[in-house]
């Protein structure tokens, strides 16, 4: 059963061998685990990211940058994206929600929820 200890599963592991002799071997399941990909980002690449933010996307951006690791082109847009809507979720707070900022992410609760 999940959750309970000893009773969660991991007692019935089969070694890669038995999964190849039993025809279920999984090379995504099953292979080597891989290791995370490095920073494959460039100094233009994170000056192309951080141009033209406002502040505290930009802030927000760096922390992020500094804190994981693992960026390619896909998730530097990604990120670029991210920061920009929170900063717009921020700004787009009126008098209907109660607005945070919470260890750099932005954050908009409904009053409704509040009280």
């Amino acid at each position: 059963m999940a959750g309970l200890p000893g009773r969660s599963g991991g007692w019935n592991r089969l070694s890669v061998e038995d999964h190849q002799l039993r025809g279920t071997y999984r090379k995504d399941r099953h292979g080597q685990a891989q290791e995370p990909p490095s920073d494959s980002y460039s100094r233009a690449d994170r000056r192309r990211l951080l141009i033209g933010l406002p502040r505290g996307a930009r802030r927000l951006a760096i922390a992020l940058l500094e804190t994981f690791g693992g960026w390619d082109p896909a998730s530097l847009a990604t990120l670029r994206a991210y920061s920009l809507s929170c900063e717009r979720l921020i700004a787009r707070c009126n008098g209907d929600y109660v607005c945070a900022q919470r260890d750099g992410h932005a954050v908009a609760l409904p009053l409704s929820i509040m009280w």
